[in-house]
């Protein structure tokens, strides 16, 4: 049975949120504000469980939305920021896909799997993407990051 797990990007594997003025670095068009934050949670720990999903038949994918507003230049320009950081940090994922702000994100899958899951911080992202049987939705907060929805992944298979 293929799983495939997609991540969300902004407020999930990037902390985009904790940055200092990065509403107001994208307002005026910054997409510098992509590359000054930290990755959610211990990477270390992340990159462990992810090479044991890996073993078990998981692929990955990064699904994530453009600041909400921008010019087509400056969507091209964060997009461009942003899979850098997924290449340096994530070398595992096979699926990237950032587009228009408010896009259902599973409109941006490339190659189906049997089962694929979302884990993404935005709640209603979630309900658009959860389906009775093929796509499942992790929510993601300050009490459960990606390291943990993953854990829950590997000790629930």
């Amino acid at each position: 049975m293929s799983k495939k797990i997609f991540f969300d990007f902004d407020g999930t594997l990037y902390d985009l949120y904790n940055i200092e003025n990065w509403l107001d670095s994208l307002q005026n068009e910054d997409a510098t504000v992509f590359e000054r934050g930290n990755f959610i949670g211990d990477y270390d720990d992340f990159i462990a469980i992810v090479k044991e999903l890996i073993f078990k038949g998981y692929t990955f994918g990064v699904i994530s939305w453009l600041p909400m507003y921008a010019t087509p230049e400056f969507e091209n320009e964060c997009a461009e920021v942003k899979r850098k950081w997924v290449q340096k940090f994530l070398p595992f994922v096979e699926e990237m896909n950032f587009q228009r702000y408010g896009t259902p994100k599973q409109n941006a899958i490339q190659t189906k799997a049997q089962t694929m899951y979302l884990i993404d911080d935005c709640i209603e992202v979630g309900r658009v993407w959860e389906t009775p049987k093929q796509r499942k939705y992790i929510y993601v907060d300050e009490g459960c990051n990606a390291v943990t929805a993953l854990k829950f992944l590997l000790t629930n298979d």
